[in-house]
């Protein structure tokens, strides 16, 4: 357990890929969260504001690596024990 942080009451997260095109993808990203605690909402809606473009950019840096590669990564990083596949 790590003291010094702030746990996440409440989280809810979406994402919709739409295909356009070849070239084109839509990007619907939704977050709602709830950390709780001691911590003003405006102070977390003011941190929060940047997650959504930061996440997408790196989204898009993904994209431009190769295939194997990019699913390399995510198999490397999510733990898939924990969906119901």
């Amino acid at each position: 357990v790590l003291d010094d942080v702030v746990r996440m009451k409440h989280m809810r997260l979406r994402w919709l890929l739409k295909f356009v095109n070849k070239n084109q993808t839509r990007v619907v990203y939704e977050v709602q969260l709830d950390p709780g605690g001691w911590l003003p909402a405006w102070v977390v809606n003011l941190v929060s504001k940047g997650i959504p473009h930061k996440t997408l950019l790196g989204l898009k840096e993904q994209t431009k690596r190769p295939y194997e590669k990019s699913m390399a990564y995510l198999d490397a990083s999510f733990d898939w024990s924990t969906v119901g596949l």
